[in-house]
């Protein structure tokens, strides 16, 4: 593509034909592509001396070096355009771009401060690109600084900007921040959409802040906004931490009419919730939905054992732990010391001891109650209850060999072959 690219300028050149500034910028971008950065640097520097350069055509060449992360090479052209006197925001735009991809936060202030001093006024794209750089590297503290001045400069016309500080101190969990940054758009008549409320409805949520989550929704209501699956999915899983059962089951409905459908994690909330109070039919219903479409996970079919081992369908909670084991989901804990727990209170003692082996070959550690379960087998087994503690104890003291007595009093009491070097 290059030497095709050269021939035709050279025809060009031959023929006295004048080259224009996007054959000129896109020359510079195909020869940087091609790893060419002398010849590219060769070619902007024919125009530049030619002196008739654009600023339009500078700003090209300074973002083509910087979007591809080449910065001195940038601040090349940019020095050379200043030169010429030439400067206008557009250069001053791509700068900031440019050590935005670098990720030289400090120069990307540096210039945006400087831009006033070179008689240049900073619009909404110099505002916005910065912001955006500096919330995307978990500073929004400085972000809100270039906020308050775009505000200021009457250059906030939408809630993108706020969105996106808000949403950075929501990710850091500086939650009081993003509240009141929320109060200071309002106050100034911006206008929060629905990415707004779903950060901060999603945010209060996961911390478990019942009053505020629910004021966002009250808000969003208010200002004639509906859910969409994001906040549907935060408040599924504020309801159900908290145990707000109608709220949540309305929550549900309303995402099983949303074209995405509830995602795995609120399905398996509502789950747990009907779990915790043996609201079978109702966890059946969605437990099959999720087998059907293929998208029930280990937590889900570790929820449905729990649920009919708590209410002693043992049955069908051994037909859950077989499903589970045939489909490969068995590698967390939980499911391994449900598992274990289930095979014991049913006195399928060789079962919960291969589900133990199962767990040592995972390289799954041990814990209070997969012993505790174990235990429940030894004794019924015959073992003195006195023989278990000390198990317990020595397991309590020194993990591994801990791990070495359990497994060696196993194998002799149930018969089966446990190699603690599977662990």
């Amino acid at each position: 593509m290059v030497a095709e690219a050269e021939k035709l300028i050279t025809e060009m050149d031959e023929r006295g034909l004048e080259i224009d500034e996007f054959t000129q910028s896109a020359l510079t971008r195909m020869y940087i592509d091609a790893g060419m950065l002398e010849e590219s640097w060769s070619w902007f520097w024919r125009f530049h001396l030619a002196g008739h350069m654009s600023s339009e055509c500078y700003s090209a060449n300074i973002d083509a070096y910087g979007e591809r992360g080449f910065i001195l090479e940038a601040e090349r052209v940019f020095v050379s355009c200043q030169e010429e006197k030439k400067c206008t925001v557009l250069e001053f735009n791509v700068m900031i771009k440019a050590y935005g991809v670098v990720k030289d936060y400090a120069k990307a202030q540096k210039i945006f401060d400087s831009m006033k001093s070179n008689g240049v006024v900073p619009d909404k794209c110099s505002y916005s690109s910065l912001i955006q750089i500096l919330t995307g590297a978990d500073m929004p503290a400085m972000a809100l600084a270039y906020l308050k001045k775009m505000q200021s400069a009457g250059l906030v016309s939408d809630c993108i900007p706020y969105s996106v500080v808000i949403s950075s101190f929501s990710k850091l969990g500086h939650l009081e921040m993003a509240d009141k940054l929320y109060r200071e758009m309002v106050k100034h008549g911006v206008q929060p959409d629905i990415i707004v409320y779903g950060v901060l409805i999603n945010a209060f949520a996961d911390a478990g802040s019942v009053k505020e989550a629910i004021n966002y929704v009250n808000a969003m209501k208010r200002d004639g906004l509906s859910g969409n699956t994001v906040i549907y999915n935060s408040l599924i899983k504020l309801y159900t931490k908290v145990g707000y059962l109608k709220e949540a089951h309305e929550a549900y409905k309303m995402l099983e009419q949303t074209d995405d459908g509830p995602a795995i994690y609120s399905s398996n909330c509502m789950i747990d919730l009907y779990s915790e109070r043996s609201m079978v039919k109702e966890a059946e219903e969605i437990f099959e939905s999720l087998k059907k479409k293929g998208e029930a996970n280990e937590f889900t079919f570790a929820m449905m054992l729990c649920m009919y081992k708590k209410i002693g369908r043992i049955q069908e909670a051994i037909c859950v732990a077989r499903q589970m084991k045939e489909q490969g989901l068995l590698s967390d804990l939980l499911s391994f010391n449900n598992m274990i727990s289930l095979y014991a209170m049913d006195g399928r003692f060789k079962e919960a001891v291969s589900i133990f082996q199962e767990m040592m070959k995972a390289a799954v550690q041990p814990d209070e109650c997969t012993y505790k379960s174990l235990g429940v087998v030894l004794l019924k087994c015959g073992v003195s209850k006195q023989a278990v503690s000390k198990l317990e104890v020595t397991a309590k003291k020194d993990a591994q060999s801990g791990l070495q007595a359990w497994v060696s009093v196993l194998s002799s009491v149930v018969g089966m072959n446990v190699n603690e070097e599977d662990f």
